[in-house]
């Protein structure tokens, strides 16, 4: 970073730089931030070789994630988030 020409565009120093300016708090970021929600989402061209692979993605995420999903600590509210 120049710092004669500042953070470079939409980068994180950029964001945060301008979203402080606009008043908000560093306590209130973190706030929302805790409570985001992220979701992964893929997508695929209409082809059936990009479709297949998709697929292929989502079923080795799922055999992936299944044993921390089936784990015994897992508390209900986890395991039907999960579902």
């Amino acid at each position: 970073m120049d710092p004669a020409k500042g953070p470079q565009l939409l980068s994180f120093d950029d964001c945060f730089g301008r979203v402080f300016a606009e008043g908000v708090t560093r306590g209130a970021l973190h706030d929302a931030a805790r409570h985001l929600s992220i979701d992964l989402v893929l997508t695929a061209h209409p082809t059936e070789v990009l479709r297949r692979t998709v697929l292929h993605k989502h079923r080795r995420i799922a055999e992936v994630l299944a044993p921390w999903r089936d784990r015994d600590s897992a508390t209900p509210d986890e395991k039907l988030k999960d579902l």
